[in-house]
């Protein structure tokens, strides 16, 4: 069965229901029919009696009954006996003795040459005469034969079986149809490496096309992961490239150098290039396991207040180099439960993006309060902005606005945001942005108060 098609699994096991159900039908009918049979043979044969008897009279010495009552009607066999049980007139069947008697009032069944009869007899009273007995007889199978019925629909059994199997195929091979058209779909996208492609099973809302809709949306998910992951391993290729070149070329220099200071400088360079590639490694491998699932907060109660202005004070240096005044409106005594370092990197993320993407002489404002059972806050500036149609993008690894402004010696490898936006979702909370090209850019967030819940 493992190598037979879902079609004609589906016509084999409509086809043995039908057998049963053949089956049950036939048995059902036999039983019914004879019982049916036997209670109209039996009805008939006391209402013929009940006529006979009304039509009797008692005339010059002879009993006779009226011209229109026939003796043998429909099947019934009618007679009239004496108190003696002697035979006075009527019809009886053939090798049938007529010296038996029988106990009035009642159906009996006999046996007349190997065949059953029902028999009922009553008595009446007839004037000057008196005691007569009325008997009618009628074979048990007089209404009609259940074995010839029976017998019928075993013949017919298996042409409607073989009609019904063939429609059933048919109509499964139809209804299985939207199902051939995903498989064929689905092995065009295998062979063929084309993630474009989609199941086009039109519009339906039964299981099936339930079903292709769900294989679409599975698709999708793929040609987006899979386009990630393109640009992803791109990315990754092109931001180590660059400062592996750098190491290789600086080595190649401080060798061919005497000079002890041009050798320090080379070293010095190498060194930046080096913490450089080793920040991007430490994030991506961060990165890769929140991805897995498999990074465990440290959590514990983090004074809020007093970080984020140890975290402002140390960026002030980084933005004099720009001229950019860092204000900050921090509430204070504010406590939450988190993880200590990666607070630290998600507020120094946010600072560090607001300098590089800042303009000369401008500001960063970093607010921070306590609203109800959250920590709200923001970190703004009047820098470059960012255009509504990058706006989602600068959540994506490795996207910069504008990596000409962002000096590769400062470690900006377009990693920064993504790390805040995972954080931020690690501790329950959240991070937006709103911005307007050339106004300045507001990233908020709010954390809860209690920290995550523990899974």
């Amino acid at each position: 069965m493992k190598r037979v098609s879902i079609i004609w699994k589906v016509t084999l096991w409509y086809t043995a229901f039908l057998c049963l159900l053949a089956c049950m039908v036939v048995a059902v009918t036999y039983v019914v029919s004879e019982r049916l049979i036997k209670r109209e043979s039996r009805g008939h044969l006391i209402r013929m009696v009940d006529e006979v008897i009304e039509e009797l009279e008692y005339d010059d010495g002879v009993v006779e009954a009226d011209d229109d009552i026939d003796f043998l009607d429909q099947g019934v066999y009618l007679s009239v006996y004496d108190e003696q049980n002697s035979f006075l007139l009527g019809m009886v069947p053939k090798n049938y003795d007529i010296h038996q008697t029988f106990p009035t009032e009642t159906v009996q069944k006999i046996m007349i040459s190997n065949q059953q009869w029902y028999v009922y007899e009553k008595h009446t009273f007839l004037e000057e005469y008196g005691i007569v007995r009325v008997r009618g007889m009628v074979s048990a199978m007089g209404g009609g034969n259940p074995f010839i019925i029976t017998r019928v629909l075993v013949i017919l059994s298996p042409i409607l079986l073989f009609v019904a199997t063939f429609g059933g195929y048919v109509l499964t091979k139809q209804a299985f149809r939207p199902v051939n058209e995903m498989r064929r779909t689905v092995e065009q996208i295998s062979s063929g490496k084309d993630l474009t492609r989609r199941v086009n099973l039109g519009e339906g809302e039964d299981e099936i096309y339930q079903l292709g809709k769900t294989f679409n949306q599975m698709f999708e998910r793929l040609e987006k992961a899979f386009h990630r992951e393109r640009q992803f391993t791109s990315d990754v290729s092109h931001e180590l490239r660059t400062p592996i070149s750098v190491i290789l070329s600086q080595c190649e220099y401080a060798l061919e150098q005497e000079d002890e200071v041009e050798t320090a400088a080379a070293l010095k360079s190498i060194y930046h290039q080096t913490k450089r590639m080793s920040q991007m490694v430490s994030q991506l491998l961060l990165l890769s396991r929140s991805d897995q699932g498999v990074v465990a907060l440290s959590l514990e109660e983090v004074m809020l207040s007093e970080l984020l202005e140890v975290i402002a004070e140390d960026a002030e240096e980084r933005a004099k180099g720009k001229r950019i005044k860092i204000i900050t409106e921090i509430e204070q005594e504010i406590v939450i439960r988190g993880d200590e370092t990666m607070l630290v990197r998600f507020f120094v993320n946010l600072i560090q993006n607001a300098i590089s993407y800042g303009k000369e002489d401008g500001w960063i404002r970093v607010s921070l309060k306590r609203q109800g059972e959250r920590v709200i806050g923001s970190v703004a500036d009047n820098g470059i902005g960012i255009a509504k149609e990058q706006q989602e993008k600068v959540w994506q690894r490795f996207y910069q606005v504008d990596p000409s402004r962002t000096k590769k010696e400062e470690g900006n490898s377009g990693l920064g945001l993504s790390m805040v936006q995972w954080i931020a979702a690690a501790h329950e909370g959240e991070v937006s942005l709103e911005s307007e090209l050339g106004k300045g850019s507001i990233f908020s967030f709010w954390f809860p108060v209690e920290g995550p819940k523990q899974k």
